[in-house]
């Protein structure tokens, strides 16, 4: 990587454009004076104390007693590590801060993935019912069960919990948990009725909740 391309990425973390230069500057270099370090970077003899001075309050650079004073950037691993223990500490005050001016009990506003076809929606179904490490909650009623109902079989094969809300005319077994099936498969309730939906619970935590009102407008 480009020394240009490593300021950059270095912007990207926080650094000014000077704070970048004289951080590379330093890095792998002997202690070195402000005045030495403006005329390796290039960066003005007047801005290049407050630069270095910024450097040592983030504590990705110290500063050496003696006269004149000398400074010295961290290593790499222990400037990110700097900056990662920083970033944590101003997130953790973020959150108390929205905390205590919005509270917990209030409404929230969330804002969640859309699958808007049936392909999309089994798929992340198979994805979520192959991760299960614990216990699944499916209920199904779509024209293509198969490869959903396969994924709970497969579930049940490794001893996994399922417990499944059916509507499939084919009876579905399971060693380990339970299989109801709806009343409406038998055409009593809502004979002709098309919605079709698909709620899936792994683990207590992961969630998909699809929904086709018409039967093939998937949500």
């Amino acid at each position: 990587m480009s020394s240009q391309a490593t300021v950059e990425r270095l912007i990207e973390l926080g650094f000014t454009q000077y704070e970048a230069q004289a951080y590379l500057g330093m890095l792998g270099a002997p202690p070195m004076t402000g005045y030495a370090l403006s005329n390796l970077t290039g960066i003005p003899q007047p801005k290049v104390y407050e630069t270095l001075r910024r450097l040592a309050r983030k504590g990705v650079a110290v500063s050496l007693e003696g006269k004149p004073t000398r400074f010295a950037a961290l290593p790499p691993q222990q400037m990110l590590a700097q900056l990662d223990v920083s970033f944590r500490r101003r997130l953790a005050d973020a959150e108390v801060g929205l905390m205590r001016e919005f509270g917990t009990g209030q409404e929230e506003l969330r804002v969640m993935a859309t699958l808007r076809d049936w392909p999309l929606v089994e798929g992340r179904a198979l994805e979520l019912l192959d991760t299960a490490e614990r216990h699944v909650y499916v209920s199904i009623n779509c024209d293509e069960p198969a490869a959903t109902l396969a994924a709970v079989r497969r579930l049940d094969a490794r001893g996994i919990r399922s417990d499944v809300l059916s509507f499939d005319k084919e009876p579905l077994q399971l060693r380990h948990g339970r299989v109801v099936r709806h009343v409406t498969t038998e055409g009593v309730v809502y004979r002709h009725h098309q919605a079709r939906h698909i709620a899936i619970v792994v683990d207590g935590w992961r969630v998909l909740w699809a929904l086709a009102p018409a039967g093939n407008d998937w949500e």
